[in-house]
């Protein structure tokens, strides 16, 4: 068992690795596919900061599950991880659901489909890199195992 401090630390860590890979792949990607576009390091940086505040309600929605769950074996590591992945799209999807029912006569918000994808990445690479942290953890603190009581003989 991995302590629940222990999760929160790799949750933290794994949210802010994953917003740095999708990121700079997603700024390279886009400079590959625009000529036009320059790739800078400010931009890459700024781009990265909103991309990790705009994470957070979806690191604190995961939050809950990180404390309950500790058993990451067999089935329950994909289980998780397709959980996991699905957290980024619901809450941007949440949120333009949230601003259509507030004013129903105004479009409301509309994602860009490619914030989707942006909150896809990010959810699943996040929930990889934090199970793949905590199955490591868990191999590497052997579990206790109790031994049946030994009956007395005479």
């Amino acid at each position: 068992m991995v302590p629940w401090w222990k999760r929160l630390a790799y949750s933290l860590l794994s949210v802010m690795a994953a917003v740095i890979v999708t990121c700079t792949f997603s700024d390279f990607w886009e400079s590959k596919a625009n000529s036009n576009a320059h790739v800078s390091a400010n931009g890459l940086l700024l781009f990265v900061c909103y991309a990790l505040i705009f994470s957070i309600p979806g690191w604190l929605l995961a939050l809950p599950i990180v404390f309950v769950v500790a058993n990451f074996r067999g089935w329950r590591f994909w289980m998780y991880w397709v959980i996991g992945s699905a957290i980024g799209p619901v809450v941007i999807l949440g949120f333009a659901l949230y601003s259509f029912l507030k004013s129903p006569k105004s479009a409301g918000f509309s994602p860009p489909i490619e914030l989707v994808y942006l909150a896809a990445a990010v959810s699943s690479l996040t929930t990889l890199i934090y199970l793949l942290l905590t199955k490591r953890a868990q191999r590497q603190r052997p579990q206790r195992t109790t031994e049946p009581a030994k009956e007395l003989t005479r």
